[in-house]
């Protein structure tokens, strides 16, 4: 039997076990974009469940008429879930007439990037020692290692037209 998955927007009874769903893949229930804190329980965004579980969410704020997603996590990879839940919030940008959707990932996330790229983004934008000037400044949490035990230094902007 294939796997259901089924996305729903995030709602006030979802906000009391986001938090902690953000902190246990992120460390910390704040992240940020452009040196900006944000607490992505609190923003809009939409949750992927499979078997009633959810094993996905997307959370973005519009901005300067741009959206900016400022989180995309899944715990379950292969099945689509991460393409469904960014169409879901392109569907949103479409129906408020926003035409630009950004995301920033650091350099050590390659997956990221290529996630990023297979599904119509450009790389922008490289803010050198962002992490290490700001972000870090913002954010003490951020570990000064990532993925593949690489150095979390720049951040990377990714843009793409709706």
């Amino acid at each position: 039997m294939k796997d259901m998955i089924t996305i729903k927007p995030i709602r006030d009874v979802d906000r009391i076990w986001l938090p902690v769903w953000i902190s246990q893949r992120w460390r910390t229930e704040a992240l940020v974009f452009r040196g900006e804190k944000n607490l992505p329980a609190e923003l809009p965004g939409f949750i992927a469940f499979m078997h009633k579980m959810p094993v996905g969410v997307i959370t973005y704020r519009v901005k300067d008429n741009v959206c900016q997603i400022i989180s995309l996590d899944t715990v379950v990879h292969g099945k689509g879930i991460g393409i469904s839940l960014l169409e879901k919030v392109l569907d949103v940008m479409r129906d408020q007439d926003i035409h630009q959707i950004k995301m920033l990932t650091t350099n050590d996330n390659v997956k990221r990037m290529e996630f990023l790229e297979r599904n119509g983004f450009k790389k922008v934008k490289v803010f050198e020692d962002e992490v290490v000037k700001y972000s870090r400044k913002v954010k003490p949490e951020i570990q000064p290692f990532g993925y593949e035990n690489l150095p979390i230094r720049d951040e990377i902007e990714f843009q793409r037209e709706i």
